[in-house]
């Protein structure tokens, strides 16, 4: 190096060292990280893999669940607009089982707290209103 300047060579080899430090520090964190990969890999967690019949299981659950999720939602979606619905929302029964009753809670923010107070009554009491008021037009 002469008078304080970095002559071509001298760049180019600060570069390499430079690199070759970086991989170096690199190729020691991955030895330690497989290293402890290793160590943990061989304890032994406790966890069991489920059977197949326990995968069958859930499959059917999940089937079932969707099902009664479906059928609640359409109940739900009929009694919000029709007025005076065939079948109100009802809560499953006591005896019903862990299926139903899941299927139940996923819509406990969404079902109406009061059934008077639902689209469809609001919508029937409003054609009501303007039933009058037309009829009340024609007259006159």
């Amino acid at each position: 190096m002469s008078q304080g300047y970095y002559t071509g060579d001298d760049a180019r080899r600060s570069i390499r060292n430079a690199t070759a430090d970086n991989a170096f520090r690199m190729l020691k964190y991955m030895r330690e990280s497989v290293k402890l990969y290793s160590t943990l890999a061989a304890r032994h967690t406790g966890i069991k893999k489920p059977s197949f019949l326990h995968w069958l299981q859930d499959q059917e659950d999940l089937k079932d669940l969707n099902q009664y999720a479906m059928a609640t939602a359409a109940c739900i979606v009929n009694n919000l607009i029709i007025p005076n619905p065939k079948s109100p929302i009802s809560a499953p029964s006591s005896r019903a089982g862990v299926v139903e009753k899941v299927a139940w809670e996923l819509f406990d923010d969404v079902r109406p707290e009061r059934m008077e107070h639902t689209w469809g009554r609001i919508a029937q009491g409003q054609v009501r209103a303007f039933t009058g008021i037309l009829r009340s037009m024609h007259d006159d």
